[in-house]
């Protein structure tokens, strides 16, 4: 356990030691520039966000297909049904 909490704090000391040199080269950018750099953080939290996003995402995409199909039906009937779309 304490080998884990010195690792994270590692990563968390690098992971400031970063921001803090992102930063200070910001700073000294022409305000153009800054802009730029603001855009590219935004398209990357976008980015992260997709990510996020199809991680264990659930589709239900195919909800409500059996519909037409499905009444006096059988769950064993649905499911050979299935199986011929594949």
């Amino acid at each position: 356990m304490k080998a884990f909490l010195y690792v994270l704090s590692i990563e968390n000391a690098v992971s400031e030691m970063i921001e803090h040199e992102i930063a200070r080269k910001v700073k000294d950018l022409p305000g153009p520039s800054k802009r730029k750099v603001l855009a590219y953080i935004e398209t990357l939290e976008k980015e992260d966000e997709a990510k996020k996003g199809q991680k264990g995402a659930l589709s239900f995409a195919w909800e409500g297909c059996l519909a037409s199909s499905s009444k006096n039906k059988t769950a064993i009937d649905l499911q050979h049904a299935i199986l011929e779309w594949h």
